[in-house]
């Protein structure tokens, strides 16, 4: 497949990491590059701005990870990522598919405000857990490249 300028950015929770491993395989498989702030990070990076200039500049497609565990987190840096991802979105044609949702197990979308009258949990998802996997996973890969 051919190679995208520009990543996939993965929001997600350190308890997702296993899940979001897998996912980031798969994506690296298709010939897109993967900003994942545990590679990405390193000793003495100023982290808001890079993960800030990771989310404006360059990310072809911006997936959040979603879990049970990471749902009922009351706080969450992941929480900051995705109010960076909603400016982005703001700056988007309308329902412009550059924000997924990922579902890592069968937990509720958060009712993050995309834009007047349109949340985050009306987007389309996709779920990576059970049967449907890894047809998900190919429709992810596929909306990725397309973005």
């Amino acid at each position: 497949m051919e190679h995208l300028e520009g990543h996939a950015f993965i929001s997600y929770v350190r308890e997702g990491s296993a899940e979001v491993d897998w996912l980031q395989r798969e994506l690296e498989s298709a010939g897109i590059a993967v900003w994942r702030d545990r590679e990405k990070l390193w000793p003495g990076d100023e982290w808001r701005s890079r993960i800030r200039d990771a989310i404006a500049v360059n990310a072809v497609v911006f997936i959040v990870c979603f879990s049970s565990r990471s749902v009922a987190r009351t706080t969450s840096y992941q929480n900051e990522e995705i109010r960076l991802a909603v400016e982005q979105v703001r700056r988007r044609p309308p329902g412009a598919p550059w924000l997924i949702p990922v579902r890592l197990d069968d937990c509720d979308i958060p009712d993050f405000e995309l834009g007047p009258g349109v949340l985050l949990a009306s987007r389309h998802r996709a779920d990576l857990f059970g049967s449907g996997r890894e047809l998900e996973a190919r429709r992810l890969v596929n909306r990725s490249v397309a973005s």
